[in-house]
């Protein structure tokens, strides 16, 4: 048994232990996660010493996706115009359908040139796509295999952000914080990295929602022992305070796999069963009223800031406007 303390509040009254199988590559092998009473923040109570042997050379994050030519253009087309540039034309493309990282993209005020940063970027697949779009894109991930450069001219390095001394305007961790063990280390020297101006767009899942709630050891964005730290949105406000960094914009993002792969899981289904619906949709055990369901829930969760994850765009404290100025 690990600390019973909350990492992140530091409360020990009231916390409470529970256990978690490993049902991603379906080991079934149990862990125990701490709760705050306090903050409601989840932690891995006891980290391995080796979390390697839980990220395989299959791990979704870094399979590299192809990008063929006629992706890279409707892609281009379309981000290009949050960036101040494109023509007529993009600017119709992306009002027809603007891609899943629209919103928040375009409210941390990136220009064509400006530099960005992927932390735990894997394969550094999305970065690809925005530096065809103009930016100028560095991916950094302890888990990459070496340090090389995509066809785009994207920069992959192999290492974490505590030796990171290079400045961006736009800093993206993309379901990244919750695997490493100290997140407030991670947010402080990203705050360092930062430019005049700059912000830090986080993509997280978050433990105050209705899928935690409803299943529990089963809620597969729990996904022992990889994540280490599962943040409330109570508990991410004190952890960006604690590194001088604040919220100033939230949007809930979730999708309805926050239920149908938590059913299948407390079905004992595991993610890699070949009967599961992320395999074959014809082995599902799901009705097409069952998915629809799972959709409307999905939209009420978000609407209602209850959905399993959620993107929070963040800047200096000390660059935000006080009540005098």
């Amino acid at each position: 048994m690990g600390s019973l303390i909350c990492n992140i509040c530091g409360n020990v009254k009231g916390n409470h232990v529970f256990a978690a199988k490993e049902k991603m590559l379906g080991t079934l092998e149990e862990f125990e996660y701490v709760v705050c009473s306090s903050c409601g923040h989840v932690h891995l109570a006891t980290i391995p010493d080796n979390l390697d042997r839980w990220y395989p050379g299959n791990y979704y994050s870094y399979r590299v996706r192809p990008l063929p030519r006629w992706w890279r253009w409707l892609h281009r087309a379309r981000t290009i115009v949050m960036f101040g540039g494109g023509n007529l034309f993009d600017r119709m493309l992306l009002s027809l359908k603007s891609p899943w990282y629209g919103r928040w993209l375009t409210a941390m005020g990136l220009k064509i040139g400006d530099r960005f940063l992927d932390v735990g970027c894997g394969a550094g697949n999305f970065i690809r796509e925005l530096q065809a779009a103009g930016l100028s894109c560095t991916g950094i991930d302890p888990f990459l295999p070496e340090d090389e450069d995509t066809p785009e001219g994207v920069r992959l390095r192999r290492r974490g952000i505590e030796t990171e001394d290079g400045t961006y305007k736009g800093i993206l961790f993309s379901h990244s914080l919750e695997h490493v063990p100290d997140p407030a280390v991670n947010l402080r020297c990203a705050r360092k990295c930062l430019a005049p101006g700059g912000r830090l767009a986080l993509r997280i899942p978050l433990a105050d929602s209705i899928a935690f709630w409803r299943y529990g050891p089963d809620w597969f964005q729990l996904d022992a022992p990889r994540h280490l730290n599962l943040f409330t949105q109570k508990s991410l406000s004190i952890l960006a305070l604690n590194c001088g960094l604040s919220i100033i914009s939230t949007w809930h993002d979730s999708y309805k796999e926050q239920f149908w792969i938590s059913e299948e899981y407390r079905m004992g289904i595991c993610m890699n069963n070949p009967h599961s619906y992320a395999h074959d949709s014809h082995q599902t055990h799901f009705s097409k009223e069952d998915m629809a369901r799972f959709d409307r829930w999905t939209k009420w969760a978000n609407e209602m800031g209850v959905g399993d994850q959620a993107t929070f765009l963040l800047q200096s404290s000390s660059e935000l406007p006080t009540a005098s100025s």
